[in-house]
């Protein structure tokens, strides 16, 4: 009781259905079946659903242009579509929704309202796949001449990212988030490479370092000669450690020296200072900061001298690489009471500033305009 018979060509998985009847001598009958899978020799590939990111959730002032950059990949094929929407929140106009990298002006609002978007990426074959981001745009917050200003002329998320101090070395900046590295003196303001220009361009063109409040200047270093474009491989003489030791007005790699003065913590006897920033501003005030540091600043852009009055928001110089550095970045540091004594500007749970904010506006100081 055998048969057989030549399986067909299919192009996907088929079932086929046999039954066996058997009769006996008196003509009985009984009957069985049996089903045969049939796979197609050369299988099409299973399409896997494309992989999409809507990027970080965001925090933004009313009015502001706010940008959406997503990412997507298709492991097995390419993205053929983009789709930005709104989802939720008072309605607003996306400008290339059909693109990976989309924007929209922030509407006005009262209080800190939520927008909900969502991008949905399409690949080859059909397969659609979709992420969330939140967008909570706040009012336009009112300055408070006291506290201390953003002083760069960039924006985080946009043309800038912040490395945040760690001024009592934990290893935790304020927000319990990583500092720039343990034991970090001040923040880390860096410029980013753009969708048009790179972050050198932006140094080349010119980002203005603003006095964070008013006071006179204590020190200003700028040497005009010096190489502005350091990074951690740059063999250059003033990108690497000094070869004198150190002393009052010593200039020797990436260190400046102060004069010899009335600059010790307390106020008792003669002191002087160093800094690795090459080309430096230090901005003594009154009130509730001691001073203000600017570090790395581009070679002959600073516009102040030691003794200068110098007014809240003022331009004192350009963003560089100078000195110790590792890119175009401006090291901005406080004083909170005298003479190198370390201070927060940013309040959070982790502290060491657990309560008051040095800023106009503690999270986003930038925002104030």
């Amino acid at each position: 009781m055998r048969a057989s018979f030549d399986a067909p060509d299919v192009e996907e998985r088929v079932e086929l259905s046999f039954q066996l009847t058997v009769t006996d001598n008196d003509e009985a009958q009984s009957s069985d079946t049996i089903s045969i899978f049939v796979e197609p020799t050369n299988p099409p590939p299973t399409n896997s659903l494309p992989s999409v990111n809507a990027g970080e959730d965001q925090t933004v002032v009313e009015g502001s242009e706010v940008r959406l950059e997503g990412e997507a990949t298709d492991s097995d094929g390419s993205i053929v579509s983009y789709s930005w929407i709104q989802l939720a929140g008072e309605s607003i106009s996306i400008t290339d929704s059909d693109k990976i990298k989309a924007s929209f002006d922030a509407p006005e609002v009262t209080y800190e309202h939520e927008l909900i978007l969502e991008l949905t990426v399409t690949d080859n074959n059909g397969l659609d796949n979709s992420d969330t981001i939140a967008v909570f745009v706040i009012p336009t917050p009112a300055d408070i001449p006291t506290k201390l200003m953003w002083p760069i002329e960039c924006e985080p998320g946009i043309d800038c990212t912040v490395g945040y101090a760690d001024v009592d070395g934990d290893g935790v900046a304020f927000n319990c988030e990583n500092p720039s590295y343990q034991g970090h003196e001040g923040i880390d303001i860096n410029l980013n490479d753009g969708l048009n220009t790179t972050k050198w361009e932006q140094m080349d063109k010119g980002v203005n370092v603003l006095a964070a409040q008013s006071g006179v200047v204590l020190w200003a270093f700028d040497d005009e000669t010096a190489f502005d474009k350091c990074t951690e491989n740059t063999d250059i003489a003033e990108c690497n450690a000094p070869t004198e030791q150190n002393g009052p007005n010593v200039s020797s790699g990436y260190r400046v020296c102060t004069d010899l003065g009335s600059y010790c913590a307390g106020g008792a006897g003669l002191c002087y200072w160093c800094f690795d920033g090459k080309n430096v501003v230090v901005i003594k005030h009154e009130g509730e900061v001691f001073a203000t540091r600017y570090d790395h600043l581009k070679s002959g852009s600073v516009l102040v001298e030691k003794g200068d009055t110098v007014f809240r928001g003022q331009k004192i110089a350009e963003v560089g690489s100078a000195g110790r550095s590792t890119g175009p970045h401006l090291h901005f540091e406080v004083w909170k009471t005298d003479y190198y004594s370390l201070g927060e500007p940013f309040a959070g749970k982790c502290g060491p500033n657990f309560e008051n904010s040095l800023w106009n506006l503690n999270k986003f100081p930038w925002f104030v305009k």
